[in-house]
């Protein structure tokens, strides 16, 4: 009998398909040159394009395998301070562009995918080596100085999508609104698929092993694999979410969904910001809202920093919140209690 895994979700993004391809790449088929070994547990990475945003789904025998070499690895005698060296060194020819979030000529942009996708195992490594630590599973001493420098990268996701993103669009303004569902072959050859292959990636697909898939359903995508996707059910009943305090306060206000890049510009003054996590390139919908609310995220993710910074009340972590609320509900948002309910306006 074939093995049925079930797969979890871990994060949300609006990332470009372009940057899921290199993704998917480097963490599921390259070799992970801090230890010469392939990831064993594929397909590994399943990701859903739905509602406007891409969501990231992990085999959990593969993440307990990456966490488990990397744990064998730290045992290691001078292997932090070769990993560290080594990533720096990986980052220099990226570095400027990421964070400058800069716009560039095609054969610009190849070369600096090319570069991402080099460095991008030691960043995968990085990630996983701060996760480990947030969940208690190694201590702080044994990967301080890894901390400090996943500080001083925090832009590196947003801000390579964001070149990408940037890119395409002056590349293609034609299609200026579909850029983010274009393959990377595509935009090597510039042979472009029809405006309703665009638009019917747009509505959604799957992305794993390497493929793309426009047309299948998901029990398709499961069945073609052996695997299970979760979906969250929610009653329409459900009128009320819980979270994590970020910042604290109590608040009224329209909700407005962003799911992705198209709804930012959509935020009006004093709306209650309702999103699976947000990133850096939200911060001008931030700056309007009354209070963020999020599926994801703990006291440190991007929306509890803002919220700090702008002293705006927050809730993370609901889990179901863009689920539960639509565009122009009247919510309360009580983040002393980490509540929000829909009310009457």
């Amino acid at each position: 009998m074939t093995q049925i895994h079930h797969y979890q979700k871990t994060f949300t993004r609006d990332f470009t398909l372009v940057a899921l391809e290199v993704y998917y790449a480097c963490e599921a088929k390259n070799v992970k040159q801090w230890s010469g070994k392939f990831q064993k547990h594929l397909p590994y990475i399943v990701f859903r394009r739905t509602e406007g945003t891409v969501r990231v789904f992990y085999d959990p025998h593969g993440i307990q395998w990456i966490k488990e070499q990397l744990k064998e690895h730290l045992q290691k005698e001078g292997f932090l301070k070769d990993f560290e060296k080594e990533l720096t060194r990986k980052m220099v020819s990226i570095k400027t562009a990421y964070e400058t979030e800069k716009t560039l000529q095609k054969e610009q942009l190849l070369y600096f995918l090319n570069n991402f996708e080099d460095a991008y195992t030691w960043i995968e490594a990085m990630w996983w080596l701060c996760h480990m630590y947030e969940d208690g599973e190694i201590k702080e001493a044994e990967v301080e100085s890894i901390l400090k420098l996943r500080e001083k990268t925090d832009m590196i996701s947003s801000g390579t999508d964001n070149v990408v993103r940037n890119s395409l669009m002056q590349l293609f303004p034609q299609i200026k609104n579909y850029i983010h569902v274009l393959t990377l072959e595509e935009v090597k050859t510039e042979k472009m698929p029809s405006l309703e292959e665009l638009k019917k990636r747009d509505a959604g697909f799957f992305y794993t092993d390497g493929k793309l898939f426009s047309s299948e359903k998901k029990e398709e995508i499961e069945k073609k694999y052996s695997l299970r996707i979760p979906e969250n059910e929610i009653s329409t009943a459900v009128s009320e979410v819980r979270g994590s305090m970020a910042y604290p306060g109590k608040i009224k206000g329209k909700v407005r969904k962003v799911m992705g890049h198209k709804e930012i510009p959509l935020v009006q003054k004093g709306e209650i910001l309702v999103s699976p996590m947000t990133m850096p390139d939200f911060i001008t919908a931030m700056e309007k809202a009354a209070a963020f609310v999020t599926d994801e995220g703990g006291i440190l993710c991007h929306a509890a920093i803002v919220a700090r910074e702008l002293k705006i009340p927050c809730i993370v972590g609901t889990e179901i919140a863009t689920k539960v609320f639509k565009d122009g509900d009247f919510v309360e948002v009580d983040a002393e209690k980490g509540v929000v309910r829909k009310i009457d306006a």
